[in-house]
């Protein structure tokens, strides 16, 4: 998202972010800083997020960004993303599964892992299953949809739909 300064860019990135993981969860996703000239990351305050699903299923979102100068609607600052993490964790907070990118470590495309607390086999859990780019708003309705987390707001798919458009209207890939 566009800011008139990084500390903007930044809190115009999170303000979304916050509003869509709020169909899941009171947790808010907070910033390591605002310098352009490091690679800054967002989270939850503590390591996963408690959902309110049977059985119980705990969420991690990191996301790795970087602070840049941009033109135009996307500018004069704007936030990009550089790597991403949404982990989905049992009670017992074992890794079910994971979304991953993080170029220039380890696989560079985007990935799904399939952990062993989901039942399959080791040889699966150790796999990088290709995916294309990830949003968090694709989390969040899969956990919704599929996994029976209950939304914490009525509207969730108006929000969550609506912080997808945004992203989408920003992003600086394809």
């Amino acid at each position: 998202m566009a800011g008139k300064n990084p500390h903007q860019a930044v809190q115009n990135f999170i303000r979304p972010i916050n509003e869509a993981l709020s169909c899941v969860t009171r947790d808010q996703a907070v910033a390591s800083g605002d310098d352009p000239s490091n690679v800054q990351a967002l989270s939850f305050r503590h390591e996963a997020s408690k959902l309110r699903s049977s059985p119980v299923l705990f969420l991690t979102v990191i996301i790795r960004f970087h602070i840049r100068q941009a033109k135009g609607k996307k500018g004069p600052w704007k936030v990009s993303t550089s790597a991403y993490y949404y982990g989905i964790q049992d009670s017992d907070r074992r890794e079910i599964l994971a979304y991953h990118w993080h170029p220039g470590v380890g696989p560079t495309y985007p990935h799904l892992h399939f952990h062993s607390a989901t039942g399959s086999a080791k040889q699966l859990s150790k796999t990088h299953m290709p995916t294309k780019r990830i949003s968090l708003e694709e989390v969040l309705r899969f956990i919704i949809e599929e996994l029976g987390v209950k939304p914490m707001r009525s509207n969730w798919k108006d929000v969550v739909e609506g912080t997808q458009k945004r992203y989408e209207n920003f992003r600086s890939w394809g």
